[in-house]
C-alpha cells in the first residue's frame, strides 16, 4: 500500500506558530506559498505521536524570529514515508529532518 498525500503543497511555506499538547499532538500553523496551493492558511494536526519527545526536541532548535510578522520557520519538504508505521518527513530549512511518527493527521483551514 502506497502512503498517502497531503491535500496541500508544503514546499516553501512558512510555520507561524506550533503547539505541542495536550496529549500526543502537534498543532502547526501554516503559512502556504500562493505558488503552489489555492488556500493561504492550514492548520495542520498529528495525533497519537509515537515519537513526541524527537518532535519537541526538534522544534525547540527552531531559531527566535528575525522580526515580529516573520515566520518562525521555512518549510523545504513535508511529506508520508510510510503508512506503517504510519510516518510523515518533515524538513525545515536549516534544521535537518524529522520523521513524525503519527496515525492521525488532519489538514483544515486555519482559524
Amino acid at each position: 500500500m502506497s502512503a498517502p498525500e497531503f491535500k496541500h503543497t508544503y514546499h516553501d511555506a512558512g510555520i507561524v506558530a506550533f503547539k505541542i499538547g495536550p496529549r500526543n499532538e502537534l498543532l502547526l500553523e501554516v503559512s502556504l506559498d500562493p505558488v503552489w496551493n489555492p488556500s493561504s492558511a492550514v492548520a495542520l494536526r498529528f495525533g497519537a505521536i509515537a515519537n513526541l519527545s524527537d518532535v519537541a526536541a526538534y522544534l525547540e532548535r527552531i531559531p527566535p524570529r528575525a522580526a515580529p510578522d516573520a515566520h518562525l520557520a521555512r518549510i523545504e519538504r513535508l511529506e508520508y514515508k510510510s503508512v506503517k508505521p504510519p510516518r510523515a518527513v518533515l524538513q525545515l530549512e536549516g534544521l535537518g529532518v524529522l520523521e513524525i511518527e503519527s496515525s492521525k493527521v488532519s489538514e483544515s483551514a486555519a482559524v
